[in-house]
């Protein structure tokens, strides 16, 4: 009988690292492990000394002084070298809200006659003249009339009896008071009101 034979392939060798090669690849390993648990535990300690909160020894904060705060420049008064202090400044008294007319008089001239009406503060004047009869009218605003003058109901009449003026009449016109001044002839009219103490209207009338 012819002989059978049977030819068995045998698997090929696998190569293997040698063994330096193997010890250098771990102790790779091992370095690059050991230099990233240093740098993640570096990193942990400074995150956590940033974010702690320094401690303060009350003992040492209670006993340190504290030095007084530096004037601002609104509290340092500005004075030059030599300059005298100047005095502080005193307002005014306030004038009454209201004025009052305290008092009449007249002056008579050669060539006019004055009409003299004292007050306790400066007014405002519409003044205008008119005619049949010959006369002129004074509105002074926000002004009463003082009792030893006249009355604040009804007109009150002061006769002069001059040769230019006849009489002043007084009234009461809304919250202002008026001055009529009657006159004897057609004549030419002023007034002047004071804005200083003490306070007067004065009515000029004269010749044309």
């Amino acid at each position: 009988m012819p002989k059978l034979h049977i030819n068995v392939v045998k698997p090929p060798k696998r190569s293997r690292l040698p063994h330096w090669a193997v010890g250098v690849f771990a102790a790779v390993v091992v370095a690059i492990l050991l230099w990233g648990g240093m740098h993640v535990a570096r990193r942990f300690r400074l995150s956590h000394t940033i974010s702690a909160p320094v401690p303060v020894n009350p003992q040492r904060a209670k006993t340190e002084p504290q030095s007084p705060p530096s004037p601002t420049l609104a509290q340092a008064p500005q004075t030059q070298p030599g300059a005298t202090p100047s005095a502080p400044t005193v307002a005014p008294p306030a004038l009454p809200a209201r004025a009052t007319l305290r008092a009449v008089r007249h002056v008579s001239n050669p060539n006019s006659t004055a009409i003299e009406l004292d007050l306790d503060r400066p007014v405002e004047v519409r003044a205008e003249a008119l005619h049949h009869p010959e006369r002129v009218f004074l509105d002074l605003s926000a002004t009463g009339i003082a009792a030893e003058v006249g009355s604040s109901s009804v007109v009150t009449t002061l006769n002069i009896s001059e040769s230019r003026v006849r009489r002043v009449r007084l009234a009461r016109r809304e919250a202002a008071t008026r001055v009529v001044l009657d006159l004897n002839c057609p004549l030419r009219y002023s007034y002047k009101v004071s804005q200083s103490p003490p306070y007067q209207l004065v009515v000029t009338v004269e010749e044309r």
